[in-house]
């Protein structure tokens, strides 16, 4: 994958989101999520406000969330096979980033894909 990173941190307007967007869509490279079944591109994932402000309110030492790609196997009774998203807090340590992974950090695994929950107010392309 290549990343930008001249563009990185900037804010973007909708319609160069839209383009993004539409580049990913039209990428070999896609993300894919099983719903019912049936595998469908990943057009995006949400997490609840809660959780995003438990990282960031644990510490004032939270800089950044980092989000971590993750799989479950299967294994698990009640969880179905497939990836998943790792939300943790990064902070900075003698001027390195570091992920904050001891016992009392917050991390969250559970977030929600979209094509299973999406926005209504925009078309997402699903395929």
């Amino acid at each position: 994958m290549d990343l930008n990173f001249k563009r990185y941190g900037m804010q973007l307007s909708w319609q160069q989101a839209q383009g993004l967007i539409h580049n990913y869509n039209q990428s070999t490279i896609q993300l894919k999520v099983t719903v019912n079944n049936v595998a469908m591109t990943l057009s995006g994932l949400s997490f609840p406000r809660s959780e995003v402000e438990a990282i960031l309110n644990q510490s004032t030492d939270v800089e950044r969330v980092f989000f971590a790609l993750g799989q479950h196997d299967g294994s698990e009774p009640g969880v179905e096979a497939g990836s998943t998203i790792i939300m943790l807090g990064m902070k900075k340590v003698n001027n390195q980033d570091y992920l904050m992974v001891n016992s009392s950090d917050k991390i969250f695994e559970y977030c929600a894909p979209c094509p299973s929950v999406c926005p209504t107010n925009v078309n997402l392309p699903q395929i």
